[in-house]
């Protein structure tokens, strides 16, 4: 009877514990999701919101008047369990696991809120989750832009893009490592006066007409020389992918993509410290942007060691490039040398250029100058002399003629 008082004791604690562990180990994640003003913190309703489970959308919801999700609007997404997924309060009950989340369509009047958010799920803890929308600014519109895989669609960072308006470069934008607009390592005066604004990874621009011209690639990809004509409506948004190719294998050579450029003399030696600045244009041969500078090596091939723009592209000589039109000048020169890229070949070109000429028209020059000296000596010298035996001819001559009338008045 006492070792049945015992059994009964360990029994009922296992039918307590068990069920307390089970339902810890099972129990989900209660996520606080609110939509917000960024400014006044109001909630914000009809923002279409969507999660993501291992980079794959799993459901998505609008927010309600409260900024909480609408329990009707969930909808699944590939069969996703969104059963129970939403308490009575709008709050997200989740499973374990990481998820992302970002706002697919902006209520109206708002920007669209461009950034992807991680939040994780574990052991039925709670998190509070705030979204935040702007409001657009009056006669300004919005620009999303994704730098991207160009065969997988993941999102890269690293890369850089210049915004022209007016065949202007008016700002810089730098990408983080989810692809999106992360901020402005440059903005001009004109920028200034565009009203460019970085907000929740995206662009405030000024309504207008703008190209985009990626002006760095990610690493390990090849430079998209291709500009992109963006038009920005007052109270709208436009989104732009610029994607991005992997840089071709660098062996064999003749699976490279770029230019191979030497500068040689007339003698066909190699010109050594030649800076050489090459310039990447549209398929209408416009909108030229420097994509590469340096200076050649003492083989006459442009030196890795001596770049000062799109370093990374040069390798072995080879500057990294995709197909398209470009051209090429020296420093010191005014021509525009053009070429273009074909995909998986090197163009490879020799420059010459007349050193010796330059040297020897130098050299002549200073002959022609030092002779015209001589000669303006030899000129001086001779006027000298000219001009002093007439003085003393017409001396004597009126000399002699005093004499005469003396002695005919005596």
């Amino acid at each position: 009877m006492k070792y049945n008082k015992k059994l009964l004791g360990i029994v009922s604690a296992f039918a307590i514990a068990i069920p307390m562990s089970l339902g810890s180990v099972f129990a989900n994640t209660t996520v606080n999701f609110t939509k917000v003003d960024s400014s006044t913190s109001e909630k914000v309703a009809n923002a279409e919101i969507a999660f993501y489970v291992s980079g794959k959308k799993a459901f998505t919801f609008k927010t309600n008047a409260e900024g909480k999700v609408d329990p009707s609007s969930v909808a699944s997404v590939d069969s996703f369990d969104v059963k129970e997924i939403v308490d009575a309060d709008g709050n997200l009950n989740l499973k374990d696991g990481e998820y992302t989340y970002a706002e697919t369509k902006a209520p109206a009047g708002y920007m669209l809120n461009a950034k992807r958010y991680a939040v994780s799920a574990s052991n039925g803890t709670t998190s509070n989750v705030e979204l935040k929308n702007t409001k657009f600014k009056k006669g300004m519109g919005q620009i999303i832009v994704k730098s991207t895989d160009k065969t997988t669609g993941a999102a890269l960072g690293g890369a850089t893009i210049d915004i022209k308006h007016a065949d202007k470069v008016v700002a810089t934008i730098n990408f983080d490592n989810d692809g999106n607009v992360m901020d402005a390592s440059s903005i001009t005066s004109e920028g200034k006066d565009l009203g460019i604004e970085i907000i929740d990874g995206s662009i405030s621009i000024k309504s207008g007409n703008y190209v985009l011209l990626e002006n760095k690639p990610s690493d390990g990809y090849a430079l998209n020389t291709q500009s992109y004509n963006v038009s920005v409506t007052a109270g709208q948004t436009v989104t732009q992918d610029i994607p991005q190719e992997k840089k071709s294998a660098t062996t064999p050579t003749e699976k490279q993509t770029g230019l191979k450029l030497r500068i040689i003399n007339t003698n066909k030696s190699a010109v050594s410290d030649q800076e050489v600045s090459i310039y990447a244009v549209d398929k209408d041969k416009k909108n030229p942007r420097l994509v590469f500078k340096g200076k050649t090596g003492a083989d006459g091939y442009l030196d890795a060691k001596k770049a000062t723009e799109g370093i990374s592209l040069l390798k072995d000589g080879v500057v990294s490039l995709q197909p398209g039109n470009y051209y090429y000048k020296l420093t010191g020169g005014t021509k525009e040398n053009a070429f273009t890229i074909e995909q998986d070949k090197v163009n490879s070109i020799d420059k010459t250029i007349n050193l010796a000429s330059n040297k020897k028209n130098g050299k002549s020059s200073n002959n022609k100058k030092n002779n015209s000296n001589t000669r303006s000596s030899n000129l001086a010298k001779t006027g000298m002399v000219g001009g002093l035996a007439p003085v003393v001819t017409g001396g004597a001559a009126i000399l002699a003629g005093g004499l005469v009338m003396t002695r005919r008045k005596k």
